[in-house]
């Protein structure tokens, strides 16, 4: 299971969240996630609940508040852009397409077949994924070797979504599959 979240910001920051809301990589998107899981953390929202349609309303009600809005844009013209992508979003399809693949990752117990995980895992990272093996794992580079991001998928008895880090600065996520009974 994924239950750290500074690795929650970490792919956050990654996806498409923040760049389909005109917020490019760099200092402001990475300040939005770390204002945003710190606001979550105030909101009493739990790591594993962030996939409910629930914590995203929260979420999405967050974000629109100028005082937050304020933290990661210090200009008018910077804020006044981003307000304007919020307001024409439709959060319907922010919720589905880009906020629960990534929060889908922290749930406590994930009790998904192979192909919805690697929906999920692909679109936070955009990295193609094959089957795992019986014996090793996959393992899918990063496009981006400055972050060597690198995605693993296991097969174990489990059914839990692991995480850890490797020795760069990369990140590894292990999804193991519950036992057919």
């Amino acid at each position: 299971m994924l239950d750290r979240w500074e690795l929650f910001i970490q792919i956050l920051y990654e996806s498409s969240f923040f760049q389909n809301l005109t917020m490019p990589k760099g200092e402001n998107r990475m300040t939005a996630c770390e204002t945003l899981a710190d606001n979550i953390k105030k909101k009493k929202i739990k790591l594993t609940d962030l996939h409910t349609h629930e914590s995203f309303q929260m979420v999405w009600e967050l974000l629109g508040q100028e005082r937050i809005q304020k933290i990661f844009y210090r200009t008018e013209a910077s804020r006044a852009r981003f307000r304007e992508a919020w307001e024409e979003a439709d959060p319907q399809l922010f919720y589905h397409e880009y906020w629960k693949p990534v929060a889908e990752l922290f749930r406590g117990y994930c009790p998904v077949k192979w192909c919805k995980i690697t929906m999920c895992v692909k679109s936070v990272t955009g990295l193609p994924l094959s089957p795992p093996g019986s014996v090793s794992p996959v393992v899918a580079p990063s496009r981006d070797a400055a972050l060597d991001l690198s995605v693993t998928l296991d097969l174990a008895p489990s059914g839990r979504v692991s995480a850890a880090r490797g020795q760069s600065q990369g990140l590894r996520v292990a999804y193991t599959p519950p036992l057919q009974a």
